[in-house]
């Protein structure tokens, strides 16, 4: 017993208390998620894989929002972009399921290449922020609306039957699942591995949306409107926020939040007597109430910590500056 609480003890001495936190959070997050399919109804097998895949979403937000500093609203423009380019190859098309993922990723990149050059050309994050807002609206009502791409589409699913092994049988489902939650896995490890330049991660950002579009499409079977919204694009970069915007926790939690809570909030609140875009809009209301109040509490904690702190004394400062005041105030009169 003393050598394994020595053994704990040199552990956190050498990981650090904050870390060793958020690793132990992070596994015990994932062992939650492959205990969910197996634990829960059948029901909740598809809002666990959009928590994934916006998990993935939510990864590219904390890349380009935490780590570059560039606050881009539309985040899930680009997975919708990605998710329906997949739709439309691989159903309308008949193309394979390798071919229109690599199709939608080309474009998902090509996205992020006009996103990056936007905000290497344009510094301020008011007119970044807005442009995102617009090219949310835009693809919104242009494509993922549209009557010849858009709508509600459906196309068959990457597995059909149930898998066998062992005399054990996995429903497709659930195999599709835990293939999704094994590329969240990957890009996570992809994320903490790689830091480089703003635009290095305004392409990476985009490819990770790509890929949780690519994953909605595949796992799912089913691609919506509502699930790329533009008010969903702003839940999910406010739940980053509030988070934390250069954590990778926080981009796996805010996934959770887009992914499971509007599900859970139709399903057993009193406001399923709405639609998915109302639900959205008191979610992303009440988080954005959140981020400001918390702006406005950290700035005025910095404001008072400033007035507590001395101002350094400089000599002969004082007698300079009453000579120029005096000195002003005869050129005045």
């Amino acid at each position: 017993m003393l050598t394994f609480v020595a053994g704990l003890v040199m552990i956190i001495a050498a990981v650090g208390t904050r870390r060793l936190l958020t690793l132990t959070v992070a596994l015990c997050g994932l062992l939650g998620a492959v205990v969910l399919p197996i634990s829960a109804p059948d029901t909740w097998v598809e809002p666990a894989a959009l928590s994934v895949a916006f998990a993935i979403a939510g990864l590219g937000v904390v890349v380009l929002s935490g780590w570059a500093g560039e606050l881009f609203l539309a985040p899930l423009a680009i997975t919708g972009l990605a998710a329906y380019a997949t739709a439309w190859f691989a159903g309308d098309q008949g193309q394979p399921a390798v071919i229109a993922v690599t199709y939608a990723l080309a474009l998902a990149i090509i996205l992020g290449v006009i996103a990056g050059a936007i905000c290497a050309v344009q510094r301020s994050g008011a007119v970044v922020a807005v442009i995102g807002i617009g090219v949310a609206a835009v693809l919104s009502d242009a494509v993922f609306r549209s009557h010849a791409i858009g709508g509600v589409r459906h196309l068959s699913p990457a597995l059909a039957h149930p898998l066998r092994t062992g005399g054990y049988e996995v429903a497709a489902d659930v195999v599709l699942y835990y293939a999704l939650l094994l590329v969240l896995v990957v890009c996570v490890l992809t994320v903490l591995v790689l830091r480089e330049s703003r635009l290095a991660a305004t392409l990476r950002a985009s490819l990770l949306g790509g890929v949780a579009g690519c994953g909605v499409a595949l796992d799912i079977g089913r691609v919506a409107p509502e699930q790329f919204s533009p008010l969903r694009s702003l839940l999910l970069v406010g739940s980053v926020l509030l988070f934390g915007r250069t954590r990778v926790v926080a981009g796996l939690a805010a996934g959770v939040v887009v992914g499971a809570v509007p599900e859970v909030m139709t399903r057993y609140h009193p406001l399923a007597r709405y639609n998915a875009t109302d639900v959205d809009l008191a979610v992303g209301a009440l988080l954005l109430l959140a981020v400001v109040a918390g702006e406005v509490l950290r700035g005025a904690r910095a404001r008072g910590l400033l007035r507590r702190l001395p101002l350094p004394r400089v000599p002969g400062r004082g007698r300079r500056d009453a000579a120029a005041t005096a000195a002003l105030t005869h050129g005045d009169r």
